[in-house]
Parts: structure tokens; sequence; C-alpha cells
């Protein structure tokens, strides 16, 4: 990462966003009729802790950039 403080900030933001595509991907295999993935509660908690992980990082992040600038 880089040593500025706002790219730090900017670098989790992205870290926070990539977290949240991720659990959006658990889920689509999840719910893909077809597909041959694990089903169940487990996979569906999964999604859903990335998901909210990943905005909540995200969120704080783009929160302490506003407060910078």
């Amino acid at each position: 990462m880089a040593s500025d403080p706002g790219d730090r900030t900017a670098a989790w933001a992205q870290i926070g966003l990539a977290v949240f595509t991720e659990g959006m991907g658990v889920w689509a295999l999840v719910a893909d009729p077809g597909g041959t993935s694990a089903r169940g509660l487990p996979m569906w908690l999964l999604g859903g802790l990335l998901v909210v992980f990943g905005v909540w990082v995200a969120a704080r992040a783009i929160k302490t950039l506003r407060r910078t600038s």
C-alpha cells in the first residue's frame, strides 16, 4: 500500500468493494439452479457475511476519505 493516508484509505475502499463482489459471487453460485456448487444455509450465510463486511469496509473508507478531503 502507498504511504499517503488518502491512498491507503482508497485502497481499503477497493478492498471492501472486492469483498462485496466476492459475496455476490457466492450468492450467484448458490442460486444457480443448474450449478454444481454447494448449496444450503452455510453458503448463503457466507455470501451474506462477505457482502455485509465488504460494504462496511468500503463505507468506512469512503467516510474517512470525505473527512480528510
